[in-house]
């Protein structure tokens, strides 16, 4: 059994952080059909920390090792601080002039198995300091439980509002003692390995040392992902519907057009294709500097069915590597498909349909303001010719008169008003 189990990082659900942390931090007592959080050591992940005290956020992000992380939130344990003793008003001012400001209403978190009971609420915050850098650069979210007046704790998840990314270091489950089997993993820890542990770990062990992966044989499985069976039916077949924010992993052979050809048939299914809608991008290995395997970005296509669009598979292999394995991970696509009549299975092509479709769009925005333009013109020139016939003194000679004259019987008769 490695140290380490490859691929496993703590990414608690909302209802995770309630119904199980929340719950045993405050000893409301777990609802969670779960061991005891003693059997795992989760003071280095959710350590206790007054976060509506003196200390800066990005203090706090420096002391914790936020600074190496890569697309991670830490998470803490506080108390809330009342204005006055006999108040409820929380107290939420942080650091020398920072305020922790609430962008929208609380969202209510439900139990996990009666999915009409609210246990706990989420609130979104984010730091607020007009003489400040870091003035909106950081959030909070605020996790807390309902109906308990014993709640002593709250649970808070800090994270930074930045674009840029940095080193890769994520928290990995450390097997510290052999009292964790591999059927039990902790609560909140999750398989979601990186590129490069999918290659330089599960991949070449396959090849190499399959033995070292028993332990994973109900996570990553061995199927033909190229055969007769479609994409949604593997996916119920291994749990996929049961997953949250997860994907599916299998070791899957590459099947030749032709015995003596390089070309690789990716058919799936009664009609189906793995389609490639992007360049390969080479996997490199950061620890040793050079590249390792490759990925390819594939899409499920088949025109005659309602699943066209939405299946991904992401396909991992070593480089110059004489097995035809490679390792698959297969994700839905929870987002609307793109039309029938617009995806045409290659990307260039798509592009610049959109790009034409941009085009118009561009040229009727274009002949539309120039409309407008020209009503406004008109209008202006009606309004103008208006102001000037009123502007103009009448000219009482010319001042037409009513009619005061008609004919009766043929006899005309004047008539004087």
């Amino acid at each position: 059994m490695p140290s380490v189990l490859v691929g496993f990082r703590f990414r608690p659900t909302d209802e995770e952080l309630i119904s199980y942390f929340l719950y045993n931090k405050n000893n409301v007592g777990t609802m969670a059909e779960v061991p005891s959080m003693a059997a795992y050591n989760y003071n280095k992940i959710m350590p206790e920390l007054d976060l509506y005290g003196d200390v800066e956020p990005w203090q706090i992000w420096e002391t914790y090792g936020g600074s190496e992380l890569y697309d991670q939130d830490m998470f803490f344990f506080t108390q809330h601080k009342t204005v006055n003793p006999d108040g409820l008003r929380i107290h939420r001012k942080v650091g020398s002039g920072g305020t922790w400001s609430e962008g929208e209403p609380g969202k209510l978190i439900f139990d996990p198995k009666h999915k009409q009971k609210p246990i706990g609420q989420k609130r979104k915050f984010r730091y607020e300091n007009k003489g400040s850098d870091h003035n909106g650069s950081w959030y909070l979210e605020e996790y807390s439980l309902l109906l308990t007046n014993s709640a002593n704790y709250v649970l808070c998840r800090l994270r930074q509002n930045i674009k840029t990314r940095k080193k890769r270091k994520e928290i990995l489950l450390c097997q510290e003692s052999s009292a964790l089997p591999m059927s039990y993993i902790p609560v909140g820890f999750r398989f979601h390995p990186t590129d490069q542990e999918l290659i330089s770990y599960f991949l070449y062990n396959k090849l190499t040392e399959e033995a070292s992966l028993y332990s994973y044989k109900n996570i990553v499985c061995e199927f033909d992902l190229f055969g007769t069976t479609e994409p949604w039916e593997i996916w119920d077949m291994y749990g996929g519907h049961e997953l949250c924010n997860q994907n599916l992993f299998f070791f899957t052979k590459l099947k030749k057009a032709s015995l003596n050809g390089s070309r690789i048939l990716r058919k799936i299914g009664s009609s189906g294709t793995w389609s490639e809608t992007d360049a390969s991008k080479l996997i490199k290995d950061e620890e040793l500097q050079k590249h390792i395997g490759r990925r390819r970005k594939l899409r499920y296509e088949s025109k005659c069915s309602k699943h066209h669009g939405h299946w991904y598979l992401d396909e991992y292999s070593l480089l110059d590597a004489k097995s035809d394995y490679v390792i698959c991970r297969l994700r839905k696509n929870n987002k609307s498909p793109l039309p029938l009549s617009e995806w045409n299975g290659n990307k260039r092509k798509y592009s610049a349909l959109c790009q034409e479709s941009k085009e118009k769009q561009k040229l009727l925005s274009v002949t539309n303001k120039k409309l407008m333009r020209k009503q406004s013109n008109v209008m202006m020139n009606i309004t103008n010719n208006k102001n000037n016939l009123s502007d103009q003194p009448i000219d009482q000679t010319k001042r037409t008169e009513p009619c005061t004259k008609f004919k009766l019987f043929g006899v005309e008769i004047g008539s004087n008003f």
